[in-house]
């Protein structure tokens, strides 16, 4: 016997039952904290399939037409090995989106990597650190 149903819960049910279910694990490339970066190298970090690399606070002055860069130095080294622009999203929330051909040249590491996100200010010219932590690189196996 089998019983087909439809069930709607509004986001405060799914909320609360996930509370009451016990630990959530959150799957992005940023950790729930934001100092934590994970990427697989040679994947693709793009909105239109809902992984771009976001960051969002209200703590920080208001973004609004800032510049914002995403960067990506190898401690040992401290060579650089990614660097591109992101996009303010609104007035506190920057996406960067990474194409598999900027991830690709990234050296796989565990934890052997440290990234910021900065941002100019488009009122005064002043540069903020975002959001700044480390980068693991994941190996891919398919090349």
């Amino acid at each position: 016997m089998t019983i087909d149903q439809t069930v709607t819960l509004t986001i405060e049910q799914v909320v609360a039952a996930l509370t009451v279910a016990g630990p959530v694990s959150v799957m992005s490339p940023v950790n729930p904290e934001g100092d934590e970066l994970t990427i697989v190298r040679g994947d693709d970090y793009k909105q239109v399939d809902g992984r771009a690399i976001t960051w969002s606070s209200t703590n920080w002055p208001t973004l609004t037409g800032a510049t914002v860069t995403l960067t990506i130095r190898r401690k040992k080294t401290g060579l650089v090995e990614l660097t591109t622009a992101g996009t303010v999203v609104d007035a506190s929330t920057v996406r960067v989106e990474l194409s598999s051909d900027l991830t690709g040249v990234l050296v796989p590491s565990d934890w052997g990597h440290a990234f910021d996100v900065q941002a100019i200010l488009a009122e005064t010219g002043n540069v903020v650190t975002l959001v700044l932590g480390k980068c693991r690189i994941l190996e891919d196996q398919t090349q």
